[in-house]
């Protein structure tokens, strides 16, 4: 199943469940065993999430510093500022003169979801 996003003028296919591909759902619907799982375990990087979108917003020296690293291609720079808000969820982190895309994945290898923020500079 693709997921599209269009991040700022650009749409593209993002399939989430790549790295799920070897789970089959149970045939049994009343079995929401997986399911329930994984929206449990979504519950801690969502927090963290907004964690980081509270500091971004409220926190002009943050948001500040990690614009300006990634004017400078600092990846490590960049990836150090947004891990220093908390996280303890694996984060991926990109940038392009757009915007930046933070990307949470779950640490339960039997959970599955994926969070993906995007945010325009």
């Amino acid at each position: 199943m693709n997921y599209y996003y269009g991040y700022p003028s650009a749409s593209y296919a993002y399939p989430y469940w790549i790295g799920y591909a070897d789970r089959s759902p149970s045939p049994d619907p009343a079995d929401v065993t997986q399911f329930k799982h994984s929206a449990s375990q979504f519950l801690v990087p969502t927090l963290e999430m907004y964690h980081l979108l509270n500091l971004l917003a409220h926190s002009p020296d943050l948001a500040t510093e990690i614009k300006e690293a990634a004017s400078k291609s600092d990846h490590k720079k960049v990836e150090s500022l947004i891990r220093s808000s908390g996280f303890k969820t694996p984060v991926s982190v990109s940038y392009n003169p757009e915007g930046l895309q933070v990307t949470l994945s779950p640490l339960d290898s039997n959970a599955c979801f994926a969070i993906r923020l995007s945010l325009c500079w």
